[in-house]
């Protein structure tokens, strides 16, 4: 098994937080409509 280097987790923790982020706020500007991404 690989080690894998602490940057690559900060980058990959990062972008699942930008994801989520932007789910939350495409969310709220549908007004809660059937919209997802």
């Amino acid at each position: 098994m690989q080690k894998i280097p602490i940057e690559q987790l900060h980058v990959a923790k990062g972008i699942l937080l930008v994801f989520i982020i932007a789910k939350i706020i495409v969310i709220k500007n549908a007004d809660l409509q059937l919209f997802y991404i």
